[in-house]
């Protein structure tokens, strides 16, 4: 697939349960610090930067992903319904090109953000194919994200997280009316929209996972056993989806 080049490449997370316990994080007490400029001779610790701004400056996969958790743990996400999922286990991060191939996969603790894996997969799947579009939901809404998929030469298309701002979430609603407005009118709506729409190959790749080949339960414990069987899940829906383009 090296010589191949693809349209799009949608990256998105999907919970996997475990059956075992969470690993205890020891919260680091903070010292109470006034709000307010510090006074003078006052020395306070600088605020370490998160896991993306520290991925933002690293060259290599492997540096990026040593940043990131594998442990079994809590995991909190919303669903499309807008309602509130809790499990314990981990996360699988996929990569997925047109046809509905998957391409890069990486495992995570279930507490890691879905950002904090997306330079990662940008930059892997950067390396195996050649594609023109990076699609990701608002979950990956980030400055940093947007300026390393153009770095890499390509267009991402991000969808806006509000964020609690009035401005965004008036843009937001401004989209959805014009969408509907060209629905109605059977309109062509823009490019963008198109494309963002193609997310949902990612979407398939997870349902083929966890509905076709086995992954939906795993009764392993332990991060590498269970990223061993994923990786297996990940390998079949790969050859699968392949030969559907040769047949």
């Amino acid at each position: 697939m090296s010589d191949t080049v693809f349209l799009y490449n949608a990256s998105d997370a999907t919970k996997i349960p475990l059956r075992e316990k969470p690993v205890k994080v020891e919260k680091k007490s903070k010292p109470k610090v006034k709000r307010g400029r510090p006074k003078k001779g006052e020395k306070r610790e600088p605020i370490k930067p998160k896991i993306l701004e520290q991925q933002k400056n690293m060259k290599t996969t492997d540096e990026m992903l040593s940043l990131v958790s594998t442990d079994c743990a809590v995991g909190i996400k919303q669903n499309s319904k807008g309602n509130r999922e809790v499990w314990i286990g981990g996360k699988l991060h996929i990569s997925a090109v047109d046809g509905d191939i998957p391409v890069t996969a990486f495992y995570s603790g279930a507490n890691v953000h879905d950002s904090s894996v997306a330079l990662p997969l940008i930059n892997e799947t950067s390396k195996r194919v050649m594609y023109l579009h990076d699609l990701q939901d608002a979950g990956y809404d980030s400055d940093i994200i947007r300026e390393f998929s153009k770095k890499l030469n390509h267009k991402p298309i991000i969808d806006i997280n509000p964020k609690n701002s009035k401005e965004l979430k008036q843009k937001i609603q401004l989209l959805k009316d014009e969408k509907e407005k060209f629905e109605w009118l059977n309109l062509q709506q823009s490019s963008d929209i198109h494309h963002y729409n193609q997310r949902s190959m990612v979407e398939r790749v997870n349902k083929y996972l966890k509905d076709d080949f086995g992954c939906n339960t795993i009764y392993y414990q332990g991060s590498q056993k269970v990223a061993s069987v994923l990786a297996f899940g990940i390998l079949s829906v790969c050859i699968h989806q392949s030969l559907k383009l040769i047949t």
